[in-house]
């Protein structure tokens, strides 16, 4: 039982630790766009926003920021595109993390 119960704590420690490192990439992406030069370091913006609130944020810098690279209306529609399929799925890692983390017997099924 002491086993199947450690399994368990490891695999939602291990999935935590991964949502964790797709919020930072998403911030650094977000601090990218609101600082490309990186004339202020650390970045503060976006420090204490998390889960759908950072995506929903970095999203709307993104697309913001999208017209100005002058891509084509091809290239930018696609890149539209995949933002919105990447919030699906983001959507989707979250939801998992939560229902993991409030049933751990569920990370074994």
């Amino acid at each position: 039982m002491a086993l199947e119960q450690s399994a368990i704590y490891q695999r939602i420690g291990e999935f935590v630790v991964l949502y964790q490192w797709l919020e930072n990439r998403l911030r650094e992406i977000g601090w990218f766009i609101l600082d490309p030069n990186r004339q202020q370091w650390p970045p503060t913006a976006l420090r204490n926003v998390s889960g759908a609130e950072l995506f929903n944020r970095v999203e709307e810098l993104f697309l913001k920021a999208l017209p100005k690279c002058e891509l084509g209306d091809d290239l930018e529609k696609n890149f539209r595109t995949l933002f919105a399929e990447a919030a699906e799925v983001f959507t989707g890692v979250r939801d998992t993390r939560q229902s993991k983390a409030r049933h751990p017997r569920a990370v074994l099924e």
